[in-house]
């Protein structure tokens, strides 16, 4: 189970989206961060000749100055909130995942066993006493009732036999989905 868990964790496009949502929320909140320190803008451009005058250089210095006034860090707080609130929906997905994974594999041992007792122990029982009542009747020992009756039950657990099967498809098709792969 540990390492379907790391397979589905490593290739689960919900998890790559959450994860992508938690490196934006972090690089928001460095962001957030920087907006307390000045900005200092430096700029160098061509003048434009006019007037018949020597072309030029002109050279800008900007500076922007933070005041205080609550909204950095407003931005900060909320910044640090989105950060929480996303790592927190990649622990959901996980969990998530991890649980569904979990019931799959249950799903599929329980299908294997039932599997395994109906063609190993079930089916065949059917079969010999089906056969043996069968044989009975055509010797004159037996009532077509109880003929009918044991093949009857013979088709009920080849029935139950494929559906078991199914269920272990369906389940081995739930964990495969969950790995974003095949096992």
């Amino acid at each position: 189970m540990i390492a379907l868990l790391e397979r589905a964790r490593g290739d689960s496009p919900t998890l790559a989206a959450s994860s992508a949502e938690i490196d934006a929320a972090r690089t928001r909140s460095k962001l957030a961060d920087k907006a307390w320190f000045p900005d200092v803008t430096l700029g160098v451009g061509p003048l434009i000749q006019t007037n018949n005058r020597p072309p030029g250089v002109a050279a800008t210095i900007g500076i922007n100055i933070p005041l205080s006034w609550g909204r950095e860090a407003s931005e900060q707080k909320e910044a640090i909130a989105r950060l929480g609130a996303a790592r927190q929906r990649y622990d959901a997905a996980l969990l998530e995942i991890q649980a569904t994974l979990g019931e799959a594999l249950a799903r599929l041992k329980a299908a294997r066993q039932t599997e395994d007792l109906l063609d190993r122990e079930a089916l065949p029982q059917a079969r010999a006493a089906q056969k043996s009542i069968a044989a009975g009747y055509s010797q004159g020992r037996g009532d077509l009732a109880a003929a009918i009756d044991a093949e009857h039950r013979v088709h009920d657990l080849e029935l139950k036999l494929l559906q078991a099967q199914l269920d272990g498809q369906m389940a081995l098709a739930a964990i495969e989905r969950l790995i974003a792969g095949d096992l």
